[in-house]
């Protein structure tokens, strides 16, 4: 009877293994658990708020460095005396660059000075290369930087191409294409050594849908937009972005510039060529203000990656859609029922 009851005295340490085994498996079972599960909300809580935190510092620092790249973009555009260039300057001194400004109309003098808009004042002809060289020199060397140059200076000439003498087609190419390569070498350099910069060149919608007695104008735009977009291939590794923008009908003072040739009183394309003009003309004055594709166009600038061509307005960018769908037979002939009929 000693011995029963010793072993029910002994018993009890023999049954408390198990118990306290239990007990330890369920704490490290629960610790894991909890462990785990903890982690997992700390994990997502904190990741939501660093996500907040960050996101909220993140739009903070780009907001400021956003503001302070404008404020310090150093801008070039030729032909800045009217039309679309004087827009995009007012545009562009607005959102805080420093502009410069290249046009024949400006007045002579050594040394630059700003009009009362703030746009800096070059008197230059783009046909001028060593002028033209001279000028991007002594602003890199003012500045020290160059961001984006708009290159926007030229001029159309309208007529028959039978009865448009070869110089003044020359001429027509020389400023539209040729201007623009006087300025291209010394931006480039630039450009390529602070390796960022964009050029901008303003075509129009004749280089993608050529108008009867604009022909020589119509091909010069196309050259430029050929021009631009094999030069985005060459220049893109070094951080230079281009784009061509083919503005339609604009409300701008190259209505009142354009060169209208001589037409003889016998021609056989008097009539069709003042119904065109005509008709140009009006279509022109009823377009969009230069204005409203100024700030088009810098609205497309804010893009990280620019569109090798721009085309602003519905209207426009639904006439180069239906170019590529119909035939261009078809095409020609809707141009030439609009234009040379």
């Amino acid at each position: 009877m000693a011995d029963n009851n010793k072993q029910q005295q002994a018993d009890p340490p023999a049954c408390a293994g198990p118990l306290e085994s239990a007990k330890e498996n369920r704490e490290k079972t629960c610790g894991e658990n909890r462990e785990k599960t903890c982690g997992e909300n700390r994990e997502k809580t904190c990741g939501e708020n660093r996500e907040k935190t960050c996101g909220e510092n993140r739009e903070k620092i780009c907001g400021e460095n956003r503001k302070k790249t404008c404020e310090s973009d150093v801008v070039l555009i030729t032909g800045s005396s009217s039309g679309i260039g004087q827009a995009l300057a007012s545009q562009l001194l607005k959102s805080g660059c420093r502009v410069y400004g290249a046009a024949r109309r400006y007045p002579a003098s050594e040394n630059w000075q700003k009009n009362d808009h703030g746009v800096v004042q070059i008197q230059l002809d783009v046909n001028d290369a060593a002028g033209c060289s001279q000028a991007v020199a002594r602003l890199i060397e003012k500045e020290g930087h160059l961001d984006a140059v708009y290159f926007n200076a030229g001029y159309g000439i309208a007529g028959a191409v039978e009865e448009t003498p070869a110089g003044q087609a020359a001429s027509q190419m020389l400023t539209n294409v040729v201007g623009v390569s006087t300025f291209l070498p010394a931006v480039i350099t630039q450009m390529r050594l602070q390796n960022r910069g964009s050029l901008v060149f303003i075509g129009s919608m004749a280089a993608v849908l050529p108008i009867p007695f604009q022909a020589y104008y119509s091909a010069s735009k196309a050259a430029l937009e050929a021009l631009a977009l094999a030069l985005r291939e060459e220049v893109s590794p070094y951080g230079i972005r281009c784009m061509v923008v083919q503005p339609g009908d604009t409300q701008t003072g190259f209505t009142q510039s354009r060169e209208k040739l001589s037409v003889p009183e016998n021609s056989v394309y008097r009539a069709r060529f003042e119904r065109s003009i005509l008709k140009m003309e009006r279509d022109e004055q009823l377009g969009m203000s230069a204005e409203q594709l100024a700030r088009l166009i810098l609205r497309k600038m804010k893009k990280k990656t620019l569109p090798p061509v721009y085309i602003p307005g519905l209207i426009y960018k639904t006439a180069v859609v239906l170019k590529k769908i119909l035939p261009l037979r078809l095409v020609r002939f809707l141009i030439g029922r609009m234009y040379s009929r």
